[in-house]
């Protein structure tokens, strides 16, 4: 499966700079999936947990409010506060 570029960034700087490729985070309209070659967009996340699949790993990271933008080749999520919760 194709992946993409995946950043989380804080005020305090970025927690994750990996491949992806798949990412669930929930906005404000809802649950959101992305994968490579997802049209370009901008959302309002809320709280969650972002379920990201890269390789053949699960990585699990927990954000406060923030938002997301998303290219064909990559996302930024940026966000007041964020930790990585469990890797699998």
């Amino acid at each position: 499966m194709k992946q993409f570029k995946l950043s989380v960034i804080t005020p305090d700087g970025e927690i994750l700079n990996t491949s992806a490729e798949r990412i669930i985070f929930r906005t404000t309209q809802g649950d959101m999936a992305v994968m490579s070659g997802h049209a370009p967009f901008t959302c309002v996340l809320v709280p969650c947990k972002i379920k990201i699949k890269a390789g053949e790993h699960i990585i699990f990271v927990e954000i406060e409010s923030g938002f997301a933008e998303i290219s064909q080749e990559k996302v930024m999520v940026m966000t007041d506060n964020a930790f990585i919760v469990k890797e699998e």
